[in-house]
């Protein structure tokens, strides 16, 4: 079973390294493709984002599930719903939230 996980952001770079570990530390059978959906950030949130999916494909964060695929994109929105609504539909997922 894969969860597609996706995050909304704004300008959260103060908070978004939080949000990624409790997505990358999720444990169990089971795969993560984890989406982060920015609404075109002015500070470093997806540079943040974009430095844990290269410690992650460089094996320095360990894996607790079957296997973590980070994606991300960065573009005007219309608020958190779009963004939502733009990260469902680049997820591949069984599962979405």
């Amino acid at each position: 079973m894969k969860f597609s996980i996706i995050t909304p952001a704004y300008n959260m770079d103060r908070w978004i390294s939080g949000t990624i570990e409790s997505v990358l530390t999720q444990e169990g059978d089971f795969d993560i493709e984890y989406i982060l959906a920015d609404g075109g950030s002015t500070d470093n949130t997806v540079n943040i984002f974009e430095e844990y999916r290269s410690r992650l494909e460089r094996g320095e964060i360990p894996v607790r599930c079957n296997s973590i695929v980070m994606k991300s994109f960065s573009e005007k929105d219309k608020g958190t719903s779009d963004a939502i609504n733009k990260g469902f539909a680049q997820a591949t997922g069984d599962i979405y939230s």
